[in-house]
């Protein structure tokens, strides 16, 4: 958050004109545990800490969600996946963790 909150400003942004939109954090596998959560209350304390502007939020529940977002315009849609079933994600989320397992880390991002 504050690399891209940086990154932002270097290029000109005004702090002042920052508008955040969350979305995300949903329980969709319940055998996961309840990272969702951790995720929305860290996010949430960032935009605290940094004193942004939050404009619309749709965070947690148990669904997992598709967005469209419209850089231009700022307009984000966002549509709840109610058929997507548990096993599919699953699935998903086990092959994902394969592949990024086998995957060497690599990036000039700082993680403290």
């Amino acid at each position: 958050m504050e690399y891209l909150i940086h990154t932002i400003l270097s290029y000109g942004g005004k702090r002042k004109n920052l508008e955040v939109k969350l979305f995300g954090g949903s329980k969709i596998i319940a055998s996961l545990g309840d990272i969702g959560e951790k995720n929305i209350q860290f996010v949430l304390d960032c935009i605290d800490a940094e004193a942004l502007h939050l404009v619309a939020q749709d965070l947690g529940d148990i669904y997992p969600r598709k967005i469209n977002y419209f850089p231009l315009t700022g307009r984000a849609r966002v549509r709840r996946i109610k058929s997507l079933h548990e096993d599919q994600i699953v699935v998903q989320e086990t092959q994902y963790q394969k592949r990024i397992n086998n995957e060497p880390v690599e990036g000039d991002i700082e993680l403290f």
